[in-house]
Parts: structure tokens; sequence; C-alpha cells
């Protein structure tokens, strides 16, 4: 009787630490701890640390590097105003603003955890900013925003690779 009582315990105690173990590797699967760099799997490392500002937390991460994109596209968005008027920069203009819709709502996807949603939304951003300049490949002008939106496409490049780590 000791006997079984003793291989029971063992038993429960052997599956006990199976547990722990395997909820251990899933925990560090999904919340990388403080010595994981998120953005080291961005092809923009650089704007991606500078967005992310050492946050490890996967879902505070994408919504920080999307944060930064918005007050990007805004500062663009407000720089077509400055630029003059032509039907180029008003493409611009309203196009960056689209961009801004599609991010706000990739906030909101990312909190509600529709990671499906949210890749539409920062595919769309992409779109929006190359919106701007094929407005001036069109009459064969490069565009005056082309640096900024480059920058953006890239930042959200980063907003992308960082929503993986929220599988």
């Amino acid at each position: 009787m000791a006997i079984k009582n003793s291989l029971s315990l063992i038993f429960v105690a052997a599956a006990v630490a199976a547990g722990f173990i395997l909820l251990g590797e899933k925990a560090n699967a999904i919340t990388p701890g403080p010595a994981r760099d998120l953005c080291k799997e961005t092809d923009y490392q650089q704007l991606c640390r500078a967005a992310v500002k050492g946050i490890t937390n996967p879902e505070m991460a994408t919504e920080a590097a999307i944060s930064a994109v918005i007050a990007e596209t805004v500062n663009a968005k407000e720089v077509t105003k400055r630029l003059g008027t032509s039907r180029e920069l008003d493409t611009c203009h309203d196009s960056l603003g689209y961009a801004i819709v599609s991010l706000r709502t990739a906030q909101k996807n990312v909190k509600e955890h529709d990671r499906v949603s949210l890749d539409k939304n920062l595919g769309a951003a992409v779109s929006d900013f190359a919106s701007c300049d094929d407005a001036f490949a069109e009459i064969g002008r490069p565009s005056p925003l082309a640096n900024s939106t480059r920058t953006l496409r890239h930042m959200t490049s980063n907003c992308m690779a960082l929503a993986t780590w929220l599988d």
C-alpha cells in the first residue's frame, strides 16, 4: 500500500513538473523576456528601436510603433499643405489622411487581438503612402515627399514584423 501511494505521488509530481515546464516554454514563446529584442527581426531596426524605446511586451511595442507612424504621417500631411497646391499634393494629402484612418484602426485591431484585420489595415496604410509617390510619378516628377513616404513605409513594415510576435 505504501509503495502504491508513493508511486501515485511520484506520478503526480512528475505531471505537475511537466506542466510547469510546458507552461514556462509557452510563456517564453508568447512574451519575450527583457533579454529579447523585438526589433531584431525587423527590416529597419534603427527605426523600430526609436519607436519601441525598449518595450519588451509585443502588444505594447506594436501599439507604440503604430503610434509613431501616425505621428509621422500627421507631420507629412501637414507638409503637403505648406508645399502649395496641386492635384498631386491634394492626392498626397488625401492619401495620408486615409493612412491615418487605417493606422488608427490598426491600433484598435491590436487591442482586439484581430491579427487579420491588423495586417489588412497596415497594408492599406503602405498602399496609401505609395499613392502619394504615384501621383507624382504619373506626371514624371519626383515626389517632394518621397523621403517621408519611404520612411513611413519602412516604419509600417516594422509594425507588420512586430505584429508577428502577437500570434
